[in-house]
């Protein structure tokens, strides 16, 4: 039937996908993702290129996936790093591309996500293939921790209400010395006053109220 109606018919590979492939047999071009749904599509199209062995098409569409996520400085989410997983062998160079990308974002990140956590959890090869990517970036020593360094035993730390005592404390200490200093500068010499003249206790003075002679 094929002969006669001059159709080759793919029943494993959906018409639109097919139908990009084609244009881009007769045009050279790949139609750039513009939001996220839009890479559903390429990775479709990675995928027909790798099984029907087409490099240059291959390439193509890796590298427009490449592209997407650089400009929107996005990563992979868990979906599309599974679907590619399902339907690629280990030396698949978008598997390695996205390995790389999801490596980047969970060393980067504050935490794990949840789903990320179950699934790492569930397909232990990605999670050494996320490991085996980070040794490969040869990290300096100096800047990755090492917890053999310091002690594991807790530190008794001060709680803020603690803290905030031994502050309104030295405070305190603080205002009673410049109380003192300010008194004491206060305290001047004064001349006191003398009935006749040459009285040798009215040429004395008073320093802090005691007389300078005994």
């Amino acid at each position: 039937s094929e002969s006669e109606t001059k159709k080759l018919e793919l029943p494993d590979d959906e018409d639109e996908s097919f139908e990009q492939f084609v244009g881009w047999l007769y045009s050279g071009q790949l139609r750039a993702p513009e939001e996220e749904h839009d890479l559903g599509m390429l990775f479709e199209l990675y995928l027909m290129g790798e099984k029907w062995q087409v490099p240059k098409f291959v390439e193509e569409t890796l590298e427009s996936v490449r592209l997407f996520y650089q400009r929107h400085d996005a990563y992979p989410g868990l979906r599309r790093v599974q679907y590619v997983y399902a339907n690629t062998d280990g030396d698949s160079p978008m598997r390695k591309l996205l390995v790389q990308s999801v490596a980047r974002f969970l060393v980067l990140g504050d935490g794990m996500l949840q789903h990320w956590e179950k699934a790492l959890r569930k397909n232990g090869q990605l999670a050494v293939d996320i490991i085996m990517c980070v040794q490969q970036w040869h990290m300096d020593p100096a800047r990755v921790p090492d917890a053999r360094e310091e002690s594991c035993v807790p530190k008794d730390e001060p709680d803020e209400q603690d803290e905030q005592e031994e502050e309104d404390e030295q405070k305190e200490v603080e205002a009673e010395q410049e109380d003192g200093e300010e008194q004491e500068e206060q305290q001047v010499k004064q001349e006191p006053q003398s009935d006749g003249e040459g009285d040798e206790e009215g040429d004395t003075t008073m320093v802090n109220g005691v007389n300078g002679h005994d």
